[in-house]
């Protein structure tokens, strides 16, 4: 975003998804994404952007952070396209595709044995 100031209409949830397929990495405590955000103004982004994205976001030097990322790719898979769910899956390890895949199958199982 090349702006000097943000609202709504540039810091949106599409906005957000966007930033993290492109920007973002996978480091051993979540998803870290890049910024050049000067530090004085980072925690309103990372405040802002939980809100809108109804997960924790901290800050960290030059980069804001999400942590739970199993938690957070179930907030966000309903409210994306394909392609996007798809990039942050990739950001998933094997121990949230694996908490994933039993919440899902457990689900499943609980559907199919009420009808």
């Amino acid at each position: 975003m090349f702006t000097k100031l943000f609202g709504t209409d540039v810091l949106n949830h599409k906005s957000l998804i966007v930033t993290i397929c492109l920007f973002g990495t996978r480091k051993i405590e979540g998803i870290s994404v890049s910024t050049n955000v000067n530090k004085d103004y980072l925690k309103t982004l990372c405040y802002c952007a939980a809100n809108i994205l109804d997960h924790a976001i901290t800050p960290g030097k030059g980069n804001w952070k999400i942590s739970d990322v199993s938690s957070f790719y179930e907030k966000i898979i309903h409210r994306t396209t394909s392609l996007e769910s798809s990039t942050i899956a990739t950001y998933l390890n094997n121990n949230d595709k694996d908490y994933l895949r039993n919440k899902l199958d457990v689900g499943h199982w609980r559907t199919a044995c009420e009808n």
